[in-house]
């Protein structure tokens, strides 16, 4: 129930039925029916609409957004839905809701999108600041006295999000320009779960007050928070990279894999890369990075797909060799050596042997 409700909240129902969300975790979806009435009381499609409905009005408040993206940005397949959703909830349409409450005044300009995600107070902002600082890749990140700003992909093209605090208030404010509005639930789910914001205070005090070494180091910082990550491939790749070596070595390896494997974010103000997303997609532009195109068709990029594919599981089969060396050691070896290749002008006359 707990992960059902969490997907939910995450927006699997967005774009998949409820016989998808039941086989991600694990039941039918006439069983997951019937859980959700027991224990929440209400289905698993109501439980969607009402969630999309909390967002709309959020965008109602605090955006100038129009009500066909609002409509989007929730959710809703279309304006028709969205119209029907809200008078069968609250009996009105969505601009007499936003007539009466004065909505619409936290955005600064046409493309930029501004929203405020609560948290439960206290939060150590200075904690996360100087956590994301030390392991921000320039380009993709910027961390500063204004806050935290970096590229994040979108289905639909790329976004540049900032986030700050906000004084004399519990809550963080986000900035979201060049995204469509269909990606800004996804994105302020991600900077929620980026900056530990459903994180219970209390409860994680309660959880550790009968312990003797912990309950004090609690209290002496209670506002403490676990980071968390923008994108899974991206956190994958920063874990490999990261093993064994220091946070700076780990930082100088990500910068030069997004140097040579991100993509270029046209006219961003404050960032100016985009962190790769998947590995195969980014083999042929080893070739194009290194001047490879340029050295005949025995040197061409369909040549560098098999070539990191043997170097990756040489590197997997170096662990065979070394029962010490760990599955994260082998890939970080694995992506050490992509790395030089990428740096080599002719690859074929570099052949590494795999070392512990």
């Amino acid at each position: 129930m707990r992960r059902a409700l969490r997907l939910i909240h995450e927006g699997a129902l967005d774009d998949a039925s409820v016989e998808d969300l039941a086989s991600r975790v694990g039941v039918g979806s006439r069983h997951l029916h019937r859980l959700f009435v027991r224990h929440v009381g209400a289905s698993p499609i109501a439980v969607a609409q009402t969630r999309r409905l909390h967002f709309a009005k959020r965008l109602l408040d605090e955006t100038h957004l129009s009500m066909t993206e609002i409509a989007l940005a929730a959710g809703f397949g279309s304006l028709r839905r969205f119209n029907d959703a809200f008078h069968d909830t609250d009996g009105e349409s969505p601009r007499e809701l936003r007539r009466q409450r004065g909505g619409g005044t936290a955005s600064v300009g046409r493309d930029e999108v501004v929203l405020k995600l609560a948290f439960r107070p206290p939060y150590d902002w200075v904690q996360v600041r100087d956590f994301l600082a030390a392991r921000a890749i320039p380009g993709i990140e910027r961390v500063d006295a204004r806050g935290y700003a970096r590229s994040v992909m979108c289905d639909d093209g790329f976004a540049t999000v900032c986030v700050q605090p906000l004084p004399h208030e519990d809550s963080l404010q986000l900035s979201v320009r060049g995204g469509v509005p269909a990606a800004l639930f996804q994105i302020s789910m991600a900077a929620r779960r980026a900056f530990d914001l459903g994180a219970d205070p209390a409860l994680i005090a309660l959880a550790f007050k009968s312990d003797p070494l912990l309950a004090p180091l609690v209290r002496r910082r209670p506002g403490l928070r676990i980071p968390g990550t923008w994108d899974p491939f991206e956190c994958a790749v920063r874990a490999v990279i990261g093993q064994g070596i220091s946070v700076a070595a780990a930082r100088t390896l990500g910068t030069r894999l997004v140097l040579r494997l991100g993509r270029v974010v046209p006219g961003a103000p404050t960032v100016s890369l985009i962190f790769f997303r998947r590995l195969p997609s980014s083999r042929a532009r080893i070739s194009t990075a290194s001047g490879l195109r340029r050295r005949g068709p025995e040197h061409s990029s369909h040549w560098l797909v098999p070539y990191f594919t043997q170097v990756w599981t040489s590197a997997h089969q170096s662990r065979m060799s070394w029962p010490r060396l760990s599955r994260c050691r082998a890939s970080a070896n694995g992506l050490r050596i992509m790395l030089l290749c990428v740096r080599s002008a002719s690859p074929m006359r570099y052949r590494p042997r795999i070392s512990c």
